[in-house]
């Protein structure tokens, strides 16, 4: 379904468009509320009355507004559980599976399988009434009336949660064998992500140009690998985050110069523009091949079923680390 019937249909039954509440940093941020991250993907979902057929009507998205509603809807027992949700409702919720990760959602999802569960941590609409800035634990208790699965949601008695206390929480993530949590302002204000960082000393096997227009040529992204028990090379995948814009102009070839110095650097989310084009007039002096074999920090999320780190991101290059030392021992 097109985003522009999706708003046809909304405005056809009556309901509002909301969309997912952006996670921010958490700088000095106020926390009221505490739910449990699972490692799953969200979901939005509306449940709104056509008024001229006289049913209530569903409708299911992803994250990236695809349409997931007839598989959603496939799975039994989460049909079930939507019919309890009254009418002019839309709630947010995360799609997940106990002991699977995230990227095993979307088989599931396709499959029907019944042992996704569909777990609600918003509604910032119930019954036609706006819950956005309703206190969280009581619209989460009423959910769980119609006989929805709900977050367990938990009042901080502290504003502000520092370092120590999110060690804690950390902690109890991991023994709760959960991805983290969330921390909340408001209902639908406020969000962040508080999630255990991993990290692993890895080495450089191969390097990426860029196609995009921002830095052509330059660098992208680098693969990296471990040394498994066999003293064989263990790809982990490739990481691209981290690297800033002036250490991937440096890297761009010199026939593509004329592209690079041809962009409106005012135009860029990046502050020191002028710096951006001293690199750009160096560039080309800097072979990715000097890249392979160098020892990197990276961060990640965990290990995917496939063996490759979810979510890596570039911290540092580890010049005091020696490639022998790189060993598969460290994803323990």
């Amino acid at each position: 379904m097109t985003l522009k019937l999706q708003v046809r249909i909304l405005r056809k039954t009556n309901m509002k468009t909301i969309e997912f509440p952006e996670f921010k940093d958490y700088i000095d941020q106020n926390v009221h509320f505490l739910q449990p991250k699972r490692d799953g993907h969200l979901c939005k979902i509306y449940k709104s009355r056509d008024y001229e057929i006289l049913h209530a009507h569903i409708q299911a998205f992803s994250k990236n507004d695809k349409d997931i509603t007839h598989k959603l809807l496939a799975i039994k027992h989460i049909r079930i559980e939507l019919t309890g949700l009254p009418c002019n409702s839309i709630i947010f919720a995360e799609m997940h599976c106990p002991g699977r990760f995230a990227t095993d959602v979307p088989t599931m999802l396709n499959d029907a399988d019944e042992n996704l569960q569909l777990t609600v941590f918003a509604a910032p609409l119930l019954s036609g009434v706006d819950l956005a800035e309703r206190n969280l634990i009581s619209v989460m208790e009423r959910l769980n009336s119609f006989g929805l699965n709900v977050s367990c949601t938990t009042l901080v008695k502290h504003d502000f949660i520092n370092l120590a206390a999110q060690e804690i929480l950390l902690n109890q993530a991991a023994e709760k064998k959960l991805e983290g949590w969330v921390l909340k302002e408001g209902h639908m204000t406020g969000w962040y992500k508080l999630k255990p960082v991993k990290t692993v000393d890895a080495f450089v096997i191969d390097t990426y140009a860029s196609d995009s227009k921002r830095y052509k040529g330059g660098l992208k992204c680098i693969r990296i690998a471990v040394w498994d028990k066999e003293g064989e090379i263990r790809d982990l995948g490739t990481a691209g985050n981290g690297f800033k814009l002036p250490y991937r102009l440096r890297f761009v070839p010199k026939e593509k110069m004329d592209i690079l110095l041809g962009i409106d650097w005012l135009e860029t989310d990046e502050r020191n523009f002028q710096e951006h084009l001293t690199v750009a007039c160096l560039a080309g002096l800097i072979n990715r091949d000097t890249l392979l074999d160098k020892v990197c920090e990276i961060t990640y999320d965990s290990v995917a079923a496939g063996g490759k780190l979810r979510f890596p991101r570039f911290s540092r290059w580890r010049d005091d680390k020696d490639i022998e030392n790189c060993t598969e021992e460290q994803l323990k």
